[in-house]
């Protein structure tokens, strides 16, 4: 599973390059769009550190790169929320869950023309996260007594993430995104304790990790 991970990030690398250099030789003096931002509801939502890269290739690609940080994430979505209160998750108590994200990969823009002021795109990522959790693990001593043992790890976990979303321009170079996140880490269920990835939301059986985003973004006056 990790060599098909690797193999789709040298691919995504591999088709930016292509992309690029043939845009080079349409137009030497062709300026493309940059633009930088961040994700409000990361930042309101997971105290996430966050921000993000992306280049306008041409009408209809663009190369996308994000990194965050992230402190309170244990409960901060509705999958991952359900699954501590229903599932073995409550094997652990004041589960505090932290870590980073880095993720790059390319958005597909479904427009005819740049000139678009709202469109939609889909997207693949390489995504990868650094979780650091911490709690008290509860044990059982006979048939009714618990006690709780402090228990912690750091994990790191590779995914494939997919993307849609909505592109809207709100003010001369201001811009927002809105996207539905999809990912599909590659993870040994028993090594984490909760349910929440940094950059990949939660989930409620540890197999896909849904992530709502509002991103603002601001283009580059280059």
């Amino acid at each position: 599973m990790k060599e098909l991970y690797i193999f789709l990030f040298f691919a995504a690398l591999s088709t930016t390059a292509t992309a690029q250099n043939s845009e080079v030789l349409e137009s030497q003096k062709t300026i493309k769009h940059q633009y930088i931002g961040s994700s409000l509801s990361k930042i309101l939502f997971t105290s996430l550190i966050n921000a993000n890269y992306s280049l306008e290739l041409n009408t209809y690609f663009t190369t996308y790169v994000e990194g965050g940080y992230g402190i309170n994430m244990a409960n901060t979505s509705v999958f991952a929320s359900h699954a501590h209160e229903n599932q073995v998750c409550q094997r652990y108590q004041d589960l505090k869950i932290s870590g980073g994200f880095l993720k790059i990969g390319m958005l597909l823009n479904l427009r005819q023309n740049m000139q678009k002021k709202c469109f939609t795109h889909v997207g693949v990522f390489f995504n990868n996260a650094l979780v650091a959790e911490k709690g008290n693990e509860m044990m059982h001593s006979g048939e009714e007594y618990e006690y709780p043992i402090s228990a912690s790890h750091t994990v790191y976990v590779p995914a494939v993430s997919i993307t849609a979303g909505l592109d809207v321009k709100l003010w001369k170079r201001l811009w927002s995104n809105f996207d539905i996140q999809f990912s599909f880490p590659d993870l040994d269920r028993e090594k984490m304790y909760g349910y929440s990835i940094p950059g990949m939301g939660g989930s409620d059986g540890r197999e896909t990790y849904i992530m709502f985003t509002f991103n603002l973004k601001y283009q580059l006056p280059l």
